[in-house]
């Protein structure tokens, strides 16, 4: 049962950090999302 479970959850965090990290940059460059 988890074995299936076990990936989609890895897939799902993994996606999150990219799309964190890519927000961070994207918030970086712009410099006008800080405050």
């Amino acid at each position: 049962m988890t074995r299936g479970n076990q990936r989609e959850l890895a897939r799902q965090k993994n996606q999150k950090k990219l799309s964190e990290s890519q927000k961070k940059k994207s918030a970086d460059s712009k410099d006008g999302n800080k405050g």
